[in-house]
């Protein structure tokens, strides 16, 4: 790709794109990562493509797909640093969370998820956000959930959060405000 203007950020523009894959990254790992954090966090073998553009004003946008072990995993998102303003959406078919996180007892998740909203600062009036995630399956502890949704609002300092799951031994709907 092409990157102008990296050390001005109002002036960045460019566009990179991604493609390759990832093989074997165990010797890295060991040497940036204490032992006990190596163990905890794996990075397997993937296929990557994506792309980002980089518009004057500070507006960056991009698009990442990651293929490993059967399963895939999709972000796009889009932010304006100027304006506070940002959009992503990330979605996984089948995708081995345990691949990643080799301790963790959660694999194969297929969820999507999305937040748009402007401002950072939760408690300012002005910041406003929704944030919506469903799980359509994930294998946890040997069974299998599905089924489990989250949402969340926040604007003019007022939030409103609702999780909710109709699984067998994880049964609930949560509600605040």
């Amino acid at each position: 790709g092409l990157v102008e203007k990296s050390m001005n950020p109002n002036a960045l523009a460019g566009h990179v794109g991604l493609r390759g894959r990832i093989v074997n990254v165990d010797r890295i790992k060991n040497a940036f990562l204490d032992p006990a954090t190596a163990k905890s966090l794996n990075i397997p073998p993937m296929a990557l493509a994506g792309d980002v553009d980089m518009r004057r004003g500070g507006v960056i946008d991009g698009r990442l797909n990651a293929r490993t072990g059967g399963g895939a995993l999709k972000l796009q998102a889009l932010w304006n640093s100027r304006r506070e303003d940002y959009d992503a959406s990330i979605s996984a078919s089948a995708f081995p969370l345990q691949a990643f996180m080799p301790l963790a007892e959660v694999s194969d998740v297929t969820a999507e998820a999305r937040i748009k909203g402007h401002g950072y600062d939760p408690f300012k009036a002005a910041t406003a956000l929704t944030a919506d995630a469903t799980v359509s399956s994930a294998r946890y502890g040997g069974y299998t959930y599905s089924g489990i949704s989250g949402s969340a609002t926040l604007s003019g300092g007022m939030a409103d959060v609702r999780l909710a799951s109709d699984n067998r031994g994880l049964d609930f709907e949560i509600k605040a405000s």
